[in-house]
């Protein structure tokens, strides 16, 4: 049977922790070791992709303009033809956690105004 790679990180951020415990790491180091030992998020379904935008009350359009992407792209996974992945996958989980208002605070300046 063929390891995941998270497992060898596993071992590799124990390994570390026990080097921080005796002194032989620094906070610093130890902090961006366990930063490699983040797993990546669930993956999202259709569904759970609609109700983050519909959440927000925004048109298709508008959402992806502020993912950085193609209406088409979040069309395809919000009818489940594809899925998204890497930081777009971490950071609609992120907006689905804080909520978009959170993620994207309104300025004057995003209104029109002077900054």
């Amino acid at each position: 049977m063929r390891k995941r790679k998270y497992d060898s990180i596993d071992r590799m951020v124990k390994t570390g922790r026990a080097l921080h415990a005796c002194g032989c790491a620094s906070d610093e180091r130890m902090q961006r070791l366990a930063w490699c030992g983040i797993a990546p998020p669930a993956p999202l379904t259709p569904d759970e992709v609609r109700a983050i935008r519909e959440e927000a009350d925004l048109s298709l359009y508008v959402f992806a303009n502020m993912l950085s992407t193609t209406a088409r792209l979040l069309r395809r996974y919000e009818q489940g033809l594809d899925r998204p992945t890497g930081p777009l996958l971490r950071f609609l989980h992120t907006i689905r956690e804080q909520g978009v208002k959170r993620v994207f605070p309104l300025t004057s300046a995003a209104l029109g105004g002077k900054a």
